[in-house]
């Protein structure tokens, strides 16, 4: 597996554990914190897999 691609989906994988712990819990702080962290961790991770993928060059046809 690629590493940009590893990248994009523990990136994703983060946000949805971070969605989901909104949702099952809403009333607690600390799982809005613990939530906080991994939307933290998750965006950056997403947007770095994201650029990691788009940056290769790509062959033009001439």
């Amino acid at each position: 597996m690629k590493t940009s691609v590893l990248i994009f989906t523990i990136g994703l994988i983060l946000i949805a554990a971070s969605i989901t712990l909104i949702l099952l819990d809403p009333n607690s702080g600390r799982t809005l914190s613990i939530s906080g962290l991994l939307t933290f961790f998750g965006f950056p991770l997403t947007i770095a897999g994201f650029a990691l993928k788009e940056s290769k060059p790509r062959l033009t046809e001439r």
